[in-house]
C-alpha cells in the first residue's frame, strides 16, 4: 500500500488500520489523535513529533517495513514512542530545548519524516504507487 504522511492519515480516517493507538503512556482514540494532528504546532515540538509518530505507527500497522537505519537498537517508531513518554504531546518543548536538541528529538523526527515520505527502499510513498 505504501506509506502515508501525517496529512494523508489525518484526512483519511477510513484508511486507519486501528481505532486507537498508544503513545507516551496514553491511549488515543482515532478521533483524539486526528484532533492532535489538526492542532497547529505553534512552536511545540511534541506536536511535531506526535504527528510524525502517528503517521509512522499507522504505516507500520499497514504492513510497511520498519526503519532501523537511524537507530541500530531501535526503530524510529519505537524511539518516538519512548521520546513522547518523556515529553508528552502538548507539553510545550521548543526547538531549542534539551528534549529536541540533545535527547534525540530532532533526529527521531527526521527519521520518521523520511519514513513517512517514502524515502526508505522497503516503504515507498503511497503517492508513488498511484
Amino acid at each position: 500500500a505504501g506509506v502515508g504522511t501525517p496529512g494523508y492519515w489525518k484526512n483519511h480516517p477510513e484508511a486507519w488500520p486501528v481505532e486507537r493507538l498508544w503513545s507516551g503512556g496514553t491511549f488515543y482514540t482515532k478521533e483524539k489523535a486526528i484532533e492532535w494532528m489538526n492542532t497547529p504546532v505553534a512552536g511545540d515540538k511534541t506536536i511535531t513529533m506526535f504527528k510524525a509518530f502517528v503517521a509512522a505507527f499507522l504505516n507500520r500497522k499497514s504492513d510497511c517495513c520498519v526503519p532501523y537505519n537511524y537507530f541500530p537498537r531501535y526503530n524510529c517508531v519505537s524511539a518516538a514512542r519512548e521520546w513522547l513518554k518523556m515529553y508528552p504531546v502538548g507539553s510545550g518543548e521548543k526547538a531549542n530545548s534539551e528534549a529536541w536538541q540533545y535527547s534525540h528529538g530532532e533526529e527521531i523526527y527526521f527519521c520518521l519524516d523520511d519514513y513517512n515520505n517514502g524515502f526508505f527502499d522497503c516503504a515507498p510513498s503511497r503517492d508513488s504507487l498511484e
